[in-house]
């Protein structure tokens, strides 16, 4: 079995409005419930969030254990990270909160967050749940030899001017002859917008389209993805984002893909470079 990164997102479209200032005993909950994907089981490690007001609690609830991960519903700020929306002079403020240990939620089952506002008006939240699937099998990389199975740190970055309202593709293709590891992922945005990111082996990195501000920030905010396991991609074969703007206006989206590039040996012998993570 390997590992690889993977989120799964949860949109309150909006959440509707509570009492101000309310104890979340005077508040009704509403939930949603995130299906786990029936191929793998799924290593929740840490949460982030975008919101209109930060002011909402909210608990987390595994559907196959008898317990959730908190005994009482909390301010999301003490168990959700910063709010995303939060800007700062190089891009968004990407900090998640990130779970003690990790927590398996089993392949087909469900997760669940329930939530309740205390601004007094309508909140717009999209909750992002980071971790790793779990994958049966061999990875990808199994069969094949590196010059330098460290690798060499490298940078594929592309930049999307979005027309307003509007959707747009683009993709990376990944140099022939070396794979690549996916580490780091860095954004810098002029406007909010939703993006999904897909490569060549058809699969896709999240489970719905994710405002990108849940994706990654720029510089001391990217998201270190290798604690999951990164993102594998042959060499020759392509990264592929979308973004849908959300801002209204033109919207330029920076990317930037770091990792390690592997660059492949001519002779065909089993290997795993040390970036990889594989389960035993």
């Amino acid at each position: 079995m390997w590992k690889e990164y993977f989120v799964y997102g949860a949109d309150f479209l909006p959440l509707a409005a509570g009492v101000a200032g309310a104890l979340p005993s005077a508040l009704s909950f509403i939930d949603r419930t995130i299906r786990i994907d029936s191929e793998s089981h799924f290593e929740l490690r840490s949460v982030s969030f975008v919101c209109t007001s930060p002011n909402f609690y909210i608990k987390y609830k595994d559907s196959n254990s008898e317990s959730g991960l908190q005994k009482d519903p909390a301010d999301v700020r003490l168990v959700g990270g910063r709010s995303n929306s939060l800007l700062t002079s190089s891009g968004v403020a990407f900090l998640p909160h990130r779970f003690i240990g990790s927590h398996i939620l089993q392949s087909a089952g469900s997760f669940i967050a329930s939530l309740a506002d205390f601004s007094g008006s309508s909140n717009t939240i999209r909750l992002a749940f980071h971790g790793s699937k779990i994958n049966r099998g061999d990875p990808p990389w199994i069969g094949t030899t590196y010059l330098d199975q460290e690798g060499v740190g490298y940078t594929y970055p592309t930049i999307l001017d979005v027309s307003a309202n509007s959707s747009l593709p683009a993709s990376i293709l990944i140099d022939t002859g070396s794979d690549f590891l996916v580490e780091k992922i860095s954004v810098v945005r002029s406007g909010a917008a939703l993006i999904s990111i897909s490569d060549s082996r058809e699969y896709l990195w999240f489970n719905t389209s994710m405002h990108v501000d849940n994706v990654a920030g720029a510089e001391m905010f990217q998201n270190d993805i290798s604690k999951y396991g990164g993102r594998f991609i042959h060499g020759g074969s392509l990264i592929t984002i979308e973004a849908t703007d959300l801002s209204g206006v033109a919207n330029r989206i920076c990317i930037g893909f770091t990792g390690r590039k592997m660059i492949k040996s001519r002779q065909l012998v089993s290997g795993i470079g040390k970036g990889f993570q594989s389960l035993v």
